[in-house]
């Protein structure tokens, strides 16, 4: 089989992801796309790491380096690249459907899909040999300095939800408006903890710890269900307008109410799949155990 080059691949994923923020820098149409060069550039490297380590570890067989690993990978990255340099992210400052839109890009697309990329195991490959040992030391550092209760299901729970509270109250989803950086650390925050969540949830490798029984796992879910609807349900039922900076708009008090129903649907959506996807692998075990 011909071996395909690792440079020319990852130019060609990283191409895409890093042309919004390069010909923003040049001052094209680009910059419709945000104008950001150090979220692109970020994007980019991340793309490229992946594939060179996807890459590595494909050519000891399809088994090590999944075919569906580097497709959940380019999605999460795409999923990025939607709500954080497209069209979208410019009308997020404008309306607040966009903006909840936005989120559940970071939360329920990019942040699953990158746990179920098994994104560890991949990047550890792209070092060369000689620093693998050291990437190795580190996990094990982490682990040891309190990774592990830290990434429980219970904790990664608790930070998901008051994560997704914190910055939905007016005060904190207002200085995020009003401030880039503080913005940035939102967006950051909401994707950091769901991939905590999410990897409690899937259990990827390295397993730092003992793997999480289904039925907790679909308690987590439906428990994650619920704080999410009560969230919806406060931002839809709401009889003023809860963010001042979308007050100036007419329409801002209806948009509020989709938002409030984009932010109900899409958790649900999401939260119940894997609920239902864990509960089947749940039934199927234990009819192989009574056969």
């Amino acid at each position: 089989m011909r071996r395909v080059s690792v440079v020319p691949l990852s130019v060609a994923v990283a191409t895409p992801v890093l042309w919004p923020g390069v010909a923003a820098a040049h001052g094209s149409d680009a910059a419709s796309w945000g104008g950001r060069v150090d979220v692109p550039a970020v994007l980019g490297v991340a793309a490229a790491t992946y594939l060179i380590g996807w890459s590595r570890l494909r050519r000891r067989g399809p088994a090590a380096a999944p075919t569906r690993h580097l497709v959940l990978y380019l999605v999460g990255l795409g999923s990025l690249v939607a709500a954080l340099l497209s069209p979208l992210a410019a009308a997020a400052l404008e309306t607040l459907p966009a903006h909840m839109i936005q989120h559940l890009l970071l939360t329920m697309v990019a942040a699953p899909a990158f746990v179920l990329s098994d994104v560890l195991p991949v990047v550890s490959w792209s070092v060369p040999t000689a620093m693998r040992p050291a990437v190795a030391a580190t996990l094990r550092t982490l682990r040891n300095a309190g990774l592990v209760p830290a990434t429980s299901l219970p904790a990664a729970s608790a930070l998901m939800a008051a994560t997704l509270w914190l910055w939905h109250l007016p005060s904190a989803y207002e200085a995020a408006l009003a401030r880039p950086w503080v913005h940035d650390l939102e967006h950051a925050s909401f994707f950091a903890s769901a991939l905590v969540f999410w990897g409690a949830v899937v259990d990827p490798a390295p397993r730092l710890q003992r793997a999480t029984g289904d039925v907790a796992r679909i308690v987590a879910l439906f428990g994650a269900t619920i704080q999410n609807a009560l969230l919806a349900a406060w931002i839809a039922l709401a009889p003023r307008v809860l963010y001042p900076h979308y007050a100036t708009r007419p329409e801002a008090l209806a948009e509020q109410q989709a938002a409030g129903v984009v932010m109900l649907a899409g958790g649900a959506m999401m939260y119940v799949a894997a609920a239902v996807l864990v509960a089947a692998r749940l039934l199927v075990r234990g009819d192989a155990a009574v056969r």
